[in-house]
């Protein structure tokens, strides 16, 4: 009696989990080149070798390219085809780590690195409604 009320629990705990992971992620798509909108200073990817051997890019993080004078930080990602900016909201500085928060569109990125020697390392949180992922990222400044 005890194995099988343990072996369904387990059941419904597995089904509840693959339930959970297929259901509640969003996906981040590669792009290949920066935005035309957005003055970039900073590229993330999965790692650094994706961005500077294969030229992928999650997240980038920059200015809006106005017309006014002031200055608009935001960031860019690429979520089932379309391009999504999303604003600055709120950043936080300390040392060598960063916290910033973007929002736009419905969507919320928070993107939470610390600065290396090579680059950046560290990880964003997405979340649309009740979607929400967490992808560990890399990233580099973007020279170009």
């Amino acid at each position: 009696m005890k194995n099988s009320i343990c072996v369904l629990c387990f059941v419904i705990l597995l089904i509840y989990l693959i339930g959970c992971a297929s259901h509640n992620d969003i996906h981040l798509e590669k792009t290949f080149e920066t935005s035309a909108y957005l003055k970039c200073d900073k590229v993330f990817a999965v790692n650094r070798d994706s961005i500077v051997q294969l030229n992928e890019i999650l997240i980038q993080t920059g200015t809006l390219d106005t017309l006014e004078d002031q200055v608009t930080r935001a960031s860019v990602i690429h979520v089932q085809g379309k391009e999504l900016i999303l604003d600055l909201v709120k950043e936080h500085k300390s040392g060598d780590s960063h916290q910033e928060l973007y929002q736009g569109k419905g969507y919320k990125l928070a993107l939470n690195y610390q600065s290396k020697n090579t680059g950046y390392k560290g990880e964003c949180q997405v979340w649309h409604g009740k979607l929400h992922s967490c992808i560990k990222v890399e990233g580099i400044r973007n020279n170009l």
